[in-house]
């Protein structure tokens, strides 16, 4: 073949290193490679959809790599694309991030941030770069129907940051001969060496748990600049993570923080005979309306006390002219507001509830979720001046975090006293606390059967 004349050979300008050469010639159609800092993962798995997009023959294949951010692909990823496959590139289109090969296939960067960007095509490949640190849906509920009709393959890449998604991933693939799995440790690859690993360790400001996380792979080490990590860690080593059922004559309670243009997330508890909190459940989605809402709650087999929304769910929509308290209150749903206290202060509530809390995760999907979330939940890291600033950074975990912050306002008694008022519902003179249901139930029966949920 090489000396074909009838052929025409193209110079890739990619080196791969031995490391990566399994994973380059992997028949399965998943990966997932846990790989330490200053591997190379990203140019090899851009060099990889290259390479895949050159030999494929199918009509107009289609390849895509997404980042955390859009800001991330385009930083991180966009001048490798184009650098390594400038020999095969037909087309650059700077304003998509995409590149139009010589054989028509297409390679295109996004940004995990906007999940509908992703929506509504094909792939014949995608790469998820440092899916930990994006929505866990945005596999199952975005990536995937996309794979199905072209028989698409997937890669997960990134560093391990705690128990996470991207933790559970691997946990799946490790016993499934279907998938290719690959873990780097900086003391097996030889790519950094010992010295200046060593180098590393030492450095002021260092520490070992991020050590470990980054270099090691260890998805147990404490995520620097969790704002609970250690705390749930040390409540998970004193039982306080497993099976929990809910009381079925007791109230569940929920606490909320409202997505307008991203997630809503809902936290269900239930309060302990020694005021102790038990999370029975929790859900998170976004594209969500009231109507929406209430017919999750409904298909839930609860009797639900207090509702505890966010001091905005008072703020109208221009949408609609009306606030997310005025569209539940349709829905016979009256509820409670918790009193708008800074973040920082929120934030000092979950740390002196979080060790009164017990969680029903054990074999509970929704709840772990909600854990991951919990874990991820971090301060965001300033580069320049490197120091971790005071407020959070914003991302899939932000949503799951407020409303765990509304839960800690609402149902720790220690707070109600730090704060000096008491949680008021909207309606109080007209309703208790834990809600007179008579009337919602007479509503329910006017309307279609939605499931067992009682609200």
């Amino acid at each position: 073949m090489m000396n074909d004349p009838n052929t025409t050979y193209i110079r890739s300008p990619y080196i791969p290193r031995p490391q990566f050469m399994a994973f380059h010639a992997r028949k399965e159609r998943f990966a997932i490679l846990v790989c330490h800092r200053r591997m190379g993962k990203t140019v090899s798995c851009i060099n990889d959809l290259i390479d895949k997009a050159m030999q494929n023959n199918l009509m107009m294949p289609r390849y895509g790599y997404v980042a955390p951010f859009y800001t991330q692909a385009k930083s991180i990823a966009w001048n490798y694309l184009k650098y390594f496959a400038a020999p095969f590139i037909h087309k650059v289109m700077e304003s998509e991030l995409s590149v139009i090969l010589k054989n028509g296939a297409l390679i295109r960067l996004h940004g995990g941030d906007n999940p509908d960007s992703l929506r509504g095509v094909y792939w014949d490949g995608i790469v998820l770069d440092e899916y930990g640190d994006m929505a866990p849906r945005l596999f199952g509920e975005v990536v995937a129907p996309s794979l199905v009709d072209r028989n698409g393959w997937c890669v997960f890449i990134g560093t391990a940051k705690g128990p996470n998604h991207f933790f559970d991933t691997w946990k799946k693939a490790a016993n499934d001969d279907k998938w290719f799995k690959q873990m780097s440790k900086a003391s097996q690859t030889g790519i950094i060496s010992a010295a200046a690993l060593e180098e590393i360790r030492n450095l002021p400001g260092s520490d070992e748990d991020t050590f470990l996380q980054e270099y090691e792979c260890d998805f147990h080490a404490a995520i620097k600049g969790s704002f609970y990590g250690k705390l749930l860690n040390e409540i998970e080593a004193k039982g306080h993570m497993g099976t929990f059922k809910y009381n079925p004559e007791m109230p569940v309670i929920t606490a909320w923080d409202i997505g307008y243009t991203d997630d809503t997330s809902i936290w269900f508890a239930q309060r302990g005979a020694n005021k102790e909190i038990a999370i029975i459940d929790f859900f998170t989605g976004s594209g969500y309306s009231v109507d929406d809402i209430v017919e999750v709650l409904q298909s839930k087999p609860y009797i639900y006390g207090q509702f505890l929304l966010p001091h905005d769910a008072k703020n109208k929509s221009f949408q609609t002219g009306k606030s997310t308290v005025e569209l539940l209150w349709a829905h016979g749903i009256k509820v409670s507001i918790v009193p708008s206290l800074s973040r920082q202060d929120g934030i000092t509530a979950v740390r002196e509830t979080l060790p009164n809390v017990w969680f029903n995760s054990e074999g509970n999907e929704d709840v772990k979720l909600g854990l991951d979330a919990l874990r991820m939940y971090q301060r965001e890291y300033d580069d320049k001046r490197k120091i971790f600033k005071r407020e959070p950074l914003h991302d899939w975990s932000s949503n799951p975090a407020d409303a765990f912050r509304m839960l800690a306002l609402g149902m720790n008694p220690r707070t109600e006293k730090h704060q000096g008022k008491k949680i008021q519902t909207e309606h109080e003179k007209q309703v208790d606390n834990i809600l007179n249901l008579d009337n919602l139930f007479q509503d329910r029966e006017r309307r279609v059967a939605r499931g067992p949920g009682r609200i």
